[in-house]
């Protein structure tokens, strides 16, 4: 509950970029194809959507128990 309300809170760019490297497995260069984005877009927003994550989850004390660590690095 607490990772997938982060996620919500995302701008949706970023959380499209994420859910298709973490979920899906794609490359940068297939993320860059789906979002009609540059690769170093796709790196920004896949960097800026990490810390974003890691700021919000790191307020929380239950969460290094309960994120996954393959989305956060």
């Amino acid at each position: 509950k607490i990772l997938n309300t982060a996620l919500g809170d995302l701008p949706e760019r970023q959380r499209a970029a994420l859910l298709l490297r973490v979920n899906e497995g794609l490359s940068y260069a297939e993320i860059g194809s789906v979002l009609s984005v540059s690769i170093p877009s796709v790196e920004s927003l896949l960097f800026r959507a990490r810390q974003s994550l890691k700021r919000k989850l790191d307020r929380r004390d239950k969460a290094d128990s309960e994120v996954p660590r393959n989305l956060l690095e």
